[in-house]
């Protein structure tokens, strides 16, 4: 469809083309809000997790919406500089989960595998 519509915004564009502008206009306003939702919902998960891992191994309890309020200022902050520099910090970020990734592996398959 991209090939035969030439127009800016994915869900406006598309649904709007084939549906009718109401219809079109619905489906943006629905995913923006659906979007919204499934950010407010994963920060909170972050949040929660993130305070019940910390208190586990440190024994310091941190509320979960302290921690959130934290990350949102870091992606912000990040998100405002420049590309870069957040392309540098998600760069290191991948690389740490490929090398604790490849680490439980290791452990893994060095212990024997399996339960």
């Amino acid at each position: 469809m991209s090939r035969r519509l030439r127009a800016n915004g994915a869900f406006y564009a598309y649904v709007g083309a084939g549906l009718g502008r109401h219809t079109g206009a619905g489906a943006a306003w629905l995913a923006l809000l659906a979007y919204g939702t499934v950010r407010a919902c994963m920060y909170g998960l972050y949040g929660a997790s993130l305070s019940a891992l910390i208190a586990t191994y440190t024994g310091v309890t941190i509320p979960w919406w302290l921690l959130v309020l934290v990350t949102m200022g870091a992606v912000q902050l990040l998100g405002s500089r420049n590309v870069e520099l957040g392309a540098k910090f998600l760069a290191f970020l991948v690389g740490a989960e490929v090398a604790i990734l490849l680490a439980f592996g290791i452990s893994v398959l060095a212990s024997g595998g399996g339960p």
